[in-house]
C-alpha cells in the first residue's frame, strides 16, 4: 500500500499541508483510518550549555526571541481547527529560562486548558518546576538522561548544568502526579547499548521514583551519531522475562516502537517505551514548529507557511 494514499491534504494559514490519517501496525494488519490530528512543537531557546556530540539542534538555530503575540494568534488558529491535540516545548534548553516557559504554558490552557503539553529538558533548574501556575497539568516532563552512572552521564552531555539525582528525586516527590516526570535515554553504541545496560539503566530510574522511561534510538544525524547509532529492536531481541510487552507498532519503513512494563529489582514496574525514526523522508506533517526567530515552518527544517 502506498504511504502517500494515507494521507490527508488539510489547509493551515492559507498553505496546504499533509497529515496522517491511518493508524499505525503491528506489521501484520493493513492500517486502519484514524481521526487527523495536528501537533506542535515550540521552541522557547536554541541556547544550550550542553554539547551533546549527537545534538540535533546544532544545525537548526534561528537565534530570535519569542513574539507571544504572534504565538497566542498560531495557537488560537490550531486550536479552531479541532484538530490540535498536542503541544511540546523544546529548545536548545527550555529551562534557561523557566519564567518563559511559565508564561508560555499559562498561555497554552488559557486558550485550551484540555491541551497536552509536554516538556523536554536536560534538568536545568529542574526545581523551578515546582514555582509553575499550572505544573500538574503538563503531560510530561522529558528529562533527558543517557546514562546510570552520574560522571559518565556528564561526559556525554559535558556540562554540569544538567540535574543531579537529587534534583529529580526533588521534583519527583513533590508532584502530586508521579507519571509527569519521564526519563528520555538516547541509545549510544558503548553506553546504553544492550538488555544489560536498559535493565540497570531502568533500575536507576525506579531508584529515583520514577515511574516511566523512553528509550530512544539516535537519529542520523551527523557522523557520530550514524556511527553510536544501535536499533532498539535488535537489542529488545534478548529481552528477558523481567520485561512485559505490550505493543510493537510499525509505521511503514518510516519508524517503529515499542511499550510494556519491566520489573524492576526492587519489584516495582517502569512503564517503557522505545522507538527508532529511519532516514527515509516523511511524507505527511508530524509536528509543525514554531521556531525562537517566530515562523511556523512545517518541520526543525520545514518550509514557513507563517
Amino acid at each position: 500500500m502506498n504511504i502517500e494514499e494515507n494521507t490527508t491534504e488539510i489547509e493551515v494559514f492559507n498553505k496546504k499541508i499533509r497529515l496522517k490519517n491511518y493508524l499505525c501496525t503491528n506489521g501484520k494488519d493493513n492500517p486502519k483510518k484514524k481521526t487527523l490530528n495536528l501537533k506542535l512543537t515550540i521552541k522557547v531557546t536554541d541556547s544550550c550549555d550542553c554539547s551533546c556530540p549527537f545534538c540535533s539542534n546544532r544545525n537548526m538555530r534561528d537565534f530570535g526571541n519569542l513574539d507571544f503575540n504572534k504565538l497566542e494568534e498560531v495557537i488560537k488558529e490550531l486550536n479552531k481547527t479541532g484538530m490540535l491535540t498536542r503541544i511540546s516545548i523544546t529548545g536548545g534548553e527550555p529551562m534557561k529560562y523557566p519564567e518563559l516557559v511559565n508564561k508560555l504554558i499559562n498561555l497554552i490552557l488559557s486558550i485550551n486548558d484540555k491541551m497536552s503539553i509536554g516538556i523536554t529538558t536536560n534538568g536545568l533548574n529542574l526545581r523551578k518546576f515546582l514555582e509553575f501556575d499550572n505544573v500538574e497539568k503538563i503531560e510530561g516532563i522529558h528529562i533527558s538522561r543517557h546514562h546510570y552512572d552520574s560522571k559518565i552521564n556528564k561526559s556525554i552531555f559535558k556540562s554540569d548544568s544538567i540535574a543531579t539525582d537529587d534534583d529529580i528525586k526533588y521534583l519527583q516527590s513533590h508532584l502530586k502526579d508521579k507519571y509527569i516526570v519521564n526519563i528520555n535515554t538516547v541509545l549510544i553504541k558503548g553506553y546504553i547499548d544492550s538488555i544489560k545496560e536498559i535493565k540497570k539503566m531502568c533500575d536507576y530510574v525506579d531508584d529515583l521514583g520514577v515511574k516511566r522511561i523512553g528509550l530512544v534510538s539516535l537519529l542520523k544525524l551527523n557522523d557520530y551519531a550514524k556511527e553510536h547509532y544501535i536499533d532498539y529492536r535488535e537489542i529488545f531481541k534478548e529481552k528477558d522475562d523481567d520485561f512485559f510487552v505490550g505493543h510493537q507498532y510499525n509505521n511503514y519503513n518510516l519508524c517503529s516502537c515499542s511499550d510494556g512494563l519491566y520489573s524492576s529489582k526492587n519489584k516495582n514496574y517502569i512503564e517503557y517505551y522505545a522507538r527508532m525514526v529511519s532516514e527515509e523522508t516523511c511524507p505527511y506533517i508530524a509536528s509543525l514548529v514554531y521556531t525562537t526567530d517566530n515562523k511556523l515552518k512545517t518541520g526543525f527544517e520545514g518550509e514557513v507557511i507563517y
